[in-house]
């Protein structure tokens, strides 16, 4: 009688564990593609900021010309040319 239950106490025991196995490989899978989808996510953002790295030193290794004086002035300073005209719009599309 003893043996009996000494058996199944090991097939508790060995069924509790074969679950707690498959439900941590099942939560490290989970990790897993979460940790790849992170990856991804950062992996695109580096080569957008690697791309507008690449912009910012050609922009530092050209010449200050007129037309770059220009660009700068509209897109940071917000100054426009006298003859410009700007129209402002508040429809929200």
């Amino acid at each position: 009688m003893k043996s009996k239950k000494t058996g199944i106490a090991v097939k508790i025991a060995l069924t509790a564990f074969t679950l707690f196995c498959i439900v941590t490989l099942f939560v490290q899978k989970i990790q897993i593609d979460d940790l790849n989808s992170r990856i991804s996510e950062l992996s695109e953002k580096n080569k957008q900021k690697e791309a507008y790295n690449e912009k910012l030193k050609n922009r530092l290794n050209s010449e200050m010309d007129d037309d770059y004086v220009e660009d700068i002035a509209k897109d940071k300073l917000n100054l426009v040319l006298p003859e410009e005209i700007i129209f402002y719009n508040d429809i929200a599309g």
